[in-house]
């Protein structure tokens, strides 16, 4: 029987951690972050991490499926000219497979809880991935980083034809990287059919999370 999945995105030490390149780069360097009250910053970051936290025992409790998704940059996950780009920060150990780059943060997979490598964005070029999900999830809950870059390329892969598996987010679950987080949420719920939930309460109060 198929069941509604939760999907973990990119919550790894290269995107989340106070040491990763995201927080050097993207938010140390701007300690105001973007959009006001809707700001990147590593505190931002660990509180999103907090509530993925939150969501994934949730499930772990209605015995509901959890996949992990990682990005990594090692060539055989990219294409040519995709690796191209990012060949000089690869060399310098960003995403590199098996390293601390890739290592999750914060979460910690339990037996039977799958772990999927990506390129860059979009899970469903996986082939392993992608017929797992076809043969085992209802739908998917997505939950993760960014909300304008791989949650984004997963619900929208997610309505195409050959897969047509609807899709949900858990707002507080995920943050944007440069554009608004809010103004993401309604794109994908305008063009995609995500429906969106503010946090893990407000998502159990519209499920029965124990079927």
């Amino acid at each position: 029987m198929k069941q509604k999945t939760l999907l973990v995105m990119d919550v790894q030490n290269e995107f989340c951690h106070p040491n990763g390149f995201f927080a050097k780069n993207l938010c140390e360097c701007n300690p105001d972050g973007f959009f006001g009250d809707n700001k990147l910053t590593t505190a931002s970051i660990d509180e999103a991490v907090d509530n993925i936290e939150k969501a994934i025992a949730h499930f772990r409790d209605a015995r509901l499926p959890i996949v992990y998704v990682k990005a990594v940059s090692d060539p055989q996950y990219l294409s040519e000219v995709r690796f191209e780009r990012y060949r000089r920060m690869y060399e310098q150990g960003f995403l590199k497979d098996g390293t601390w780059s890739t290592d999750f943060y914060r979460v910690s997979p339990k037996a039977g809880e799958l772990v999927f490598k990506k390129g860059a964005y979009n899970p469903f070029c996986n082939s392993k991935f992608k017929e797992h999900i076809l043969k085992t999830a209802s739908g998917l809950v997505l939950i993760g980083f960014f909300s304008d870059v791989c949650i984004d390329a997963v619900a929208r892969t997610a309505d195409e034809k050959d897969i047509g598996i609807p899709t949900e987010v858990i707002s507080n679950c995920s943050k944007s990287l440069l554009r608004s987080h809010d103004e993401n949420l309604r794109y994908m719920e305008m063009f995609y059919g995500t429906r969106m939930y503010e946090n893990i309460a407000d998502f159990i109060s519209n499920h029965n999370l124990s079927s």
